[in-house]
């Protein structure tokens, strides 16, 4: 979670987080290997080698506990969780309940002239 939060940090946290994902349930690849974590990070275009001392940082680890009070605050459960507006879905068996709340933010966009994401 602290390199997720590191490359957010960075405007890759997108990138590194699908990745990361990727190698993690598609590959069966173990996400708490520190070298796994530096390839994904040199794949999205971070510095690969700055990772370790960016994880050890005690503001970064500060910073991580707010995020997480926060996200505990809005209804998470565990990983992986998806916020959709105000709505929290819990797991990869409610991804459909998760993408079908996506839809429905989005035809009410497109509904009151919205164009963005």
């Amino acid at each position: 979670m602290r390199a997720a939060l590191w490359a957010a940090e960075a405007g890759a946290g997108r990138e590194f987080s699908l990745a990361s994902f990727r190698r993690a349930f598609q590959c069966g690849e173990d996400l708490a290997q520190l070298t796994l974590l530096q390839e994904v990070a040199g794949e999205v275009g971070l510095d690969a080698a700055a990772l370790p001392a960016a994880i050890a940082d005690p503001g970064l680890k500060s910073r991580l506990k707010d995020v997480t009070v926060d996200a505990y605050a809005r209804g998470l459960a565990g990983v992986p969780s998806f916020a959709v507006g105000e709505a929290m879905f819990y797991g990869d068996d409610h991804l459909d309940e998760a993408l079908g709340e996506l839809q429905r933010h989005a035809d009410s966009s497109r509904s009151m002239g919205n164009t963005g994401p």
